[in-house]
């Protein structure tokens, strides 16, 4: 588990060798926050990466409630609670009706997590973070871009939060699963106030915001939380033989925006300084 030093983050790798989002940030004085968590397969990792960093979670931010994302926190919530101290969870669900209604596969982790949700004492739950909402964490400062989007494409992914998140000296984007229509809306909403250093890739890189979005934010790092099958885009016969769009969206940020680094979980966990 990596141990943070400083202003810094780390963005964990798949436990299990599927998509997944996981970060861990470290404010200067030791405070951690982390934005979603990965998979239930994931969540013994993501806790001793917390206990290597001393154990307490100021804020855990979740972009939505796909199981890939909010699994990890489900699974230490119910089996390790006594494990690490959370002093805020910030999020925004709709009710339960709208996932059995637009994505009825969703509806059981939403149910599940929203349980373990309601076992917390309610002055750590934060449940209708929305657009300029600001979260601060010692030199670490949070901002909620946009109101929890209910539209008709892609639902649940285009129901993201997403999440700024600045210390003196970088700006770091966390996009979670939003797609096209999403990405649209954030856009018109937020225009230059987007710009950031550090963008966390859409929905694994993959079928994500639309390239006019990237060329707002103006990446000079990019994160990838991708598996290396799904950063080939490779279903089984080989390079660029799936139906995802990792590989076209790889030329955006290379060849179009010219960044100076991918990051991609495929290769193991990330660790950036941000100080």
């Amino acid at each position: 588990c990596p141990v943070l030093e400083g202003t810094a983050m780390t963005m964990l790798s798949s436990q299990g060798g599927a998509q997944m989002l996981s970060s861990v940030i470290r404010s200067e004085n030791g405070s951690l926050v982390v934005v979603d968590g990965g998979w239930e397969a994931d969540g013994d990792y993501l806790l001793e990466t917390i206990k290597e960093n001393g154990g307490t979670v100021d804020a855990w931010l979740i972009t939505h409630p796909h199981s890939d994302h909010v699994g990890a926190l489900y699974h230490i919530l119910k089996n390790r609670s006594d494990e690490v101290d959370i002093n805020g969870i910030y999020y925004s669900f709709a009710p339960i009706g709208w996932y059995q209604e637009v994505s009825p596969e969703d509806a059981d982790m939403v149910g599940r997590i929203a349980g373990e949700l309601e076992k917390i004492p309610e002055d750590k739950l934060h449940d209708s973070v929305g657009k300029d909402d600001k979260i601060v964490v010692d030199n670490l400062y949070i901002t909620a871009l946009n109101d929890r989007y209910e539209l008709s494409t892609d639902p649940v992914n285009n129901s993201s939060i997403a999440y700024m998140v600045e210390t003196e000296g970088k700006k770091v984007l966390f996009l979670g699963d939003m797609s096209y229509d999403g990405g649209s809306q954030l856009g018109r909403e937020n225009g230059d106030s987007l710009k950031a250093d550090i963008v966390q890739m859409a929905h694994h890189g993959q079928n994500g915001v639309g390239k006019a979005l990237y060329d707002v934010i103006s990446p000079k790092i990019c994160l990838w939380p991708t598996p290396q099958w799904l950063w080939d885009n490779d279903k089984g016969n080989g390079y660029n033989s799936g139906p995802w769009k990792t590989v076209e969206t790889r030329k955006w940020m290379e060849d179009f925006l010219k960044v100076e680094k991918n990051y991609c979980i495929k290769d193991g966990d990330i660790v950036l300084q941000l100080d």
